[in-house]
């Protein structure tokens, strides 16, 4: 049994899923006992002085800030994987040492790539991290190199030159935005929101790292390149277990690159469909779906737009709201049934998707002036 000591912050998407990834190459067989540590500065000199009697024979570390407990790691005499090499940090002399990372490059590829396959737009930016990183800068460029290819280049916000505001204000529309991240994507559209800028047509909106829960949560929901930090996670596993099972095994000369998965397509970035499509594919899912009791919230979930958008069609083309067209679609299939068959009155109200018939009876008397039962009299004089 080969034990190993995972350092692994888990506060974020990518830590947990690196986290899975690890466990999951662990759990295809391989014999590990693994000693898990979350925070960095819980290895000081006597942790690690125990760790090591204790018996240790590899080390996996995704530190998010370098600390001089890392920088010891680096000189046991163990292989180290190490998962986002910090900025500035340089490998020690005779350690058996590995570096694996996103390839920042190619999700700023993929990001330009996915903006291009969209409509035309006048411009793109992208809105780096707060303090620089060089994976930030890698993104950007890789994003800058994959414009390039279609004679387009990004504007980037700088915060000493003004407000996210301000510069969004200034962008000749539509345009393109990426963010480092989704927490930067989630800035611009709360600064969109507050200009009163329309996502997607006016401002289209991409993160990194596909958060699901934030991108879920986001009003419109976010598009995001999705990083593997799972798939990092295993090929760290990987590399380390192969430095582990042979005394003559070198590690990666350069460090290995894992590319994103793609791009998780949701509102932000996901083009407009005409007034027509949305009007009658809404009417078509209505009439398929009628007899269950469906409501707005499941149109537009099926129709993959905002309710602002599909209220201001139908009240467009209706000069009323979705539910009263719903509404109006399941008295016109009540009155069908009343007249063609002899079903009762509850009977037919449970069958067209009021939830009563109580609530039948009433909206039926408003429409039709009358009561089903009485309607249906008057049918057969």
């Amino acid at each position: 049994m080969r034990k190993v000591l995972v350092i692994s912050t888990i506060n974020g998407i990518a830590g947990r899923n690196e986290l899975t990834g690890i466990f999951n190459y662990v759990n295809d067989g391989h014999d590990w006992s693994i000693r898990f540590v979350q925070d960095p500065g819980d290895i000081n000199g006597a942790a690690l002085d125990a760790i090591v009697a204790d018996g240790l024979d590899g080390i996996i570390v995704s530190p998010r800030v370098m600390t001089p407990q890392i920088e010891g790691l680096l000189n046991q005499p163990v292989p180290v994987v190490m998962i986002h090499c910090p900025d500035g940090t340089i490998p020690r002399h005779g350690t058996l040492y590995a570096l694996l990372k996103n390839d920042d490059r190619a999700v700023g590829k993929t990001a330009a790539e996915h903006f291009l396959s969209k409509s035309k737009f006048r411009t793109y930016a992208f809105i780096p991290t707060p303090s620089p990183t060089n994976w930030s800068d890698e993104r950007l460029a890789g994003f800058a190199e994959g414009l390039a290819q279609k004679g387009a280049a990004p504007v980037v916000w700088r915060p000493e030159r003004g407000t996210l505001e301000d510069f969004l204000a200034s962008l000749p529309k539509p345009a393109a935005v990426l963010g480092a991240t989704d927490l930067e994507a989630i800035n611009v559209l709360t600064a969109c929101r507050k200009l009163k800028i329309d996502i997607p047509s006016r401002v289209a909106v991409l993160g990194v790292d596909d958060d699901e829960m934030m991108c879920e949560a986001t009003k419109p929901t976010l598009s995001s390149v999705r990083t593997d930090d799972a798939g990092l996670g295993r090929r760290a596993a990987e590399v380390l277990d192969s430095l582990m099972s042979s005394k003559r095994a070198k590690p990666p000369k350069k460090p290995v690159l894992v590319p994103p998965v793609g791009v998780t397509e949701r509102n932000s970035t996901r083009a407009v469909p005409p007034s027509g499509y949305i009007i009658q594919e809404a009417l078509s899912f209505v009439r398929r779906h009628l007899t269950e009791g469906i409501g707005v919230d499941d149109v537009v979930k099926h129709l993959g737009v905002s309710h602002s958008l599909v209220r201001e069609r139908f009240r467009t083309v209706y000069g009323k709201s979705l539910r009263d067209v719903i509404l109006d679609m399941r008295i016109k299939a009540a009155m069908s049934l009343l007249s063609r068959t002899k079903a009762s009155v509850r009977e037919i109200a449970l069958k067209v998707g009021f939830s009563s018939d109580a609530h039948f009876v009433r909206y039926f008397r408003k429409k039709v002036k009358t009561t089903p039962a009485a309607y249906r009299d008057s049918l057969r004089h």
